[in-house]
């Protein structure tokens, strides 16, 4: 899985640190690439005046940020031999602080544990990750093994959209290089709806069923084309991949699949059709990541610009 060069990994909930640094960890050395571990403390409050005699702050401020610096320091060396890791502390807002680390070291890849209890929705900072950080953020929860066993691809092929077909074929090199890193099966779904279905079948147009089954077949039959030709096109590095075809909105299709076939990640892109730069994350994507218990590599469309300001 020879893909990254810099690997950022966010140190943020205590109860979310194992699985997340060893993936990080595991990721850099497969991949020969730079490994920095980053916190971002909090800035106090003006509350000065009840701090003991002579002491300020700012001298508060920097002891905090020296503490978590050690913590870092200590967690780098656990890894062991064979990684050159580098501790970056910062005040501020956690995703800003972030995203502007992003931007300024060149980083390529952002992994972070999941907040919160296992299945639960993403915390709001994973979640500002996801909407605006540039490069691809792997978010890792607790899986039954260190290993992912079954690795998910969810694409949504257009060929009328550039940026559309640009996107799908980065979560296919991505989701191929992660199953064939882990020997895990590869699996590759796209939800399907048949446009305008439940108005055609109304009281207003009143199509017969026999009729708007026919036109359900017809899309059926364009989007497998679409599919497989997407798939003729960039053809995952793992050949005898699953391939998956299911009617309905992908908010409900994606969460009922990844609980059914157990899976243990997912790679999707996360910004609405158009890609357009400083696009934040799509109602469909958000509701998708907000439903699945596994852990979510996702992915922005080429040209992506990040809404957030880098460091003056």
């Amino acid at each position: 899985m020879r893909r990254f060069e810099s690997v950022l990994f966010v140190a943020g909930d205590e109860s979310a640190l194992v699985g997340a640094l060893w993936r990080a960890a595991d990721v850099a050395r497969r991949n020969g690439a730079a490994l920095t571990f980053a916190a971002v403390v909090e800035p106090l409050p003006p509350w000065g005046a009840l701090l003991p005699r002579g002491r300020d702050k700012a001298e508060l401020q920097e002891a905090m940020v020296a503490a978590r610096r050690a913590d870092l320091e200590r967690l780098a060396r656990r890894l062991g031999d064979g990684l050159d890791v580098r501790v970056d502390v910062r005040v501020g807002t956690e995703f800003l602080e972030i995203v502007r680390l992003v931007l300024r070291d060149g980083h390529d890849l952002v992994v972070k544990g999941a907040a919160g209890a296992a299945g639960a929705p993403l915390g709001s900072t994973d979640l500002h990750l996801l909407r605006k950080c540039p490069v691809p953020v792997w978010i890792d929860r607790p899986a039954r093994s260190t290993g992912y066993r079954r690795v998910l691809a969810a694409v949504d092929p257009c060929p009328e959209e550039p940026a559309r077909e640009s996107l799908d074929r980065a979560i296919l090199d991505l989701a191929a290089a992660v199953a064939s890193a882990y020997e895990a099966e590869l699996h590759v779904l796209h939800a399907w709806t048949l446009p305008g279905e439940a108005a055609l079948s109304g009281p207003f147009m009143n199509v017969p069923p026999d009729e708007v089954a026919a036109l359900g077949k017809t899309e059926r039959r364009r989007r497998d084309h679409e599919l497989r030709a997407l798939l003729g096109r960039y053809p995952p590095a793992i050949p005898d991949y699953r391939l998956h075809l299911l009617k309905g909105p992908a908010s409900r299709v994606i969460p009922s699949f990844v609980r059914r076939h157990r899976m243990d990640l997912i790679v999707m892109g996360t910004v609405g059709r158009t890609g357009l730069p400083g696009l934040l994350i799509g109602n469909t994507a958000e509701n998708v990541i907000n439903h699945v218990g596994c852990s979510l590599l996702a992915v922005k469309p080429e040209g992506f610009a990040s809404p957030v300001a880098p460091d003056a």
